[in-house]
């Protein structure tokens, strides 16, 4: 069963990341919160917030394929935890990059409640383009 706790470091250690995810690994040195998903107690998924500005959080996440067939649970869970990084951190927005090639990524992104905002040119190590996708609450 397919269950969600704090998130500890060596949690990363167990999950392969796919090649389609902006995050390779936890940004716990920036100020990140972040959360592991596990099943049969091993994790599947980290997904976090670093805190960018007072009251602006940029989320991320790293989901292996051990995830899949969850999706709808883990949806539910996100959005759970996305309303509480806006209760305990004080949010007004919460912004994502997403690769716009992944389908799936943009998809699941969206049925979180993110809206697009724009294309952010270059903004990889490899020059690579990305979407920012926000979710606003004032």
């Amino acid at each position: 069963m397919l269950e969600c706790r704090p998130h500890i470091s060596t949690d990363i250690d167990f999950i392969e990341s796919r090649e389609c995810d902006v995050m390779t690994e936890p940004m716990s040195i920036l100020g990140s919160y972040g959360w592991t998903f596990t099943l049969d107690d091993e994790p599947v998924a980290i997904v976090g917030c670093i805190m960018v500005l007072p009251g602006v959080g940029n989320l991320w996440a790293i989901i292996s394929d051990g995830a899949r067939g969850n999706g709808a649970f883990m949806t539910k869970l996100c959005k759970e935890i996305i309303n509480d990084f806006f209760k305990t951190k004080a949010l007004h927005r919460a912004q994502a990059m997403i690769r716009p090639e992944v389908k799936e990524n943009v998809r699941w992104i969206k049925s979180l409640g993110f809206e697009y905002e724009s294309t952010m040119k270059a903004i990889t190590p490899d020059k690579e383009d990305l979407d920012m996708y926000r979710m606003v609450r004032v």
